[in-house]
């Protein structure tokens, strides 16, 4: 682990229990209700793997976190980890790093450095959502999908739901948008992917995509997940928007509950922040 002070560099080495820590921490995302049924044990394992990433050494007046994750330090969701302990059972109430600092992810330091260098929020904004309302191809629908949507203000020309959702849609309108909004489902495995109504687009498809878009997002399950290779990192969709020149990404590392995404991105875009970071941090402070 590097920390970066000033213009100097401190190292840490990493803890032996660190794998064992992740994977306690990750099961309360395996299902929706883990957290409120177990607040105390969240807690106790959200703490523990703070402590195991040592990010108790990191100054408290620092405000702003850039995380460049590797092998299964990627899943973590580092926002939901927690500083202090507590002995309370209302989970809204606990001491999460979102609360004291805005977080920001990159996929190397090379990477990161020629996103930083772009200032680009020109360009139309496309909405997809299938919603799958009707079962189509045996998917679960998405009934608060459209109430999502509807949030960003934008013509009815470049909305796409329902049965104009279709993959050929989307790879005609992205390549030329500046805001690419994805409200669907998604599936990791060896090749990730993201549903429309009619086909699937598959992670390898993606990174063949010229993009220009100044954010996407993703608003689908564990669209920030991946099959982790040792010598490029986490093969995820996130991964492959960003490769094909998205730059910025906002995806989820679990399943993501249809309701409370809604929520969620109608106070992100109510927000009209193009500081993306801190519009969801907002956002993520309020919701809590």
């Amino acid at each position: 682990f590097q920390f970066l002070y000033g213009n100097s560099i401190t190292m840490f080495k990493q803890v032996s229990t660190i794998e064992n820590d992740i994977d306690s921490f990750l099961l309360f995302f395996k299902n929706k209700n883990a957290i409120t049924e177990s607040p105390v044990a969240f807690n106790a394992a959200a703490y523990k793997l703070y402590q195991s990433l040592q990010l108790q050494f990191i100054s408290k007046e620092t405000s702003s976190l850039i995380i460049i994750p590797d092998g299964p330090i990627s899943f973590i969701p580092f926002d939901a980890l927690i500083s202090t302990p507590s002995a309370g059972i209302e989970p809204g109430t606990y001491h999460y790093i979102v609360k004291e600092k805005e977080l920001h992810y990159g996929f190397s330091v090379a990477t990161l450095a020629a996103q930083l260098t772009q200032n680009n929020t020109t360009g139309h904004t496309i909405i997809f959502a299938p919603g799958f309302l009707n079962k189509e191809r045996d998917l679960a629908p998405l009934k608060y999908s459209q109430e999502e949507t509807e949030s960003i203000k934008i013509n009815s020309e470049n909305t796409f739901n329902g049965n104009r959702a279709t993959l050929h849609a989307f790879k005609a309108a992205a390549p030329s948008a500046g805001l690419i909004h994805v409200a669907s489902h998604a599936a990791t495995g060896s090749l990730p992917k993201v549903e429309f109504i009619d086909s699937s687009l598959y992670l390898n498809e993606i990174y063949a995509m010229q993009l220009k878009a100044h954010l996407v997002v993703i608003s689908a399950c564990e669209s920030g997940i991946g099959k982790v290779d040792k010598s490029e990192g986490t093969l995820s969709l996130a991964r492959g928007f960003y490769y094909a020149g998205a730059q910025n990404i906002i995806t989820s590392l679990w399943n993501a509950d249809d309701k409370s995404t809604a929520e969620l991105f109608k106070k992100f875009y109510d927000a009209g922040n193009t500081d993306y970071a801190a519009a969801l941090t907002g956002v993520k402070r309020k919701y809590l």
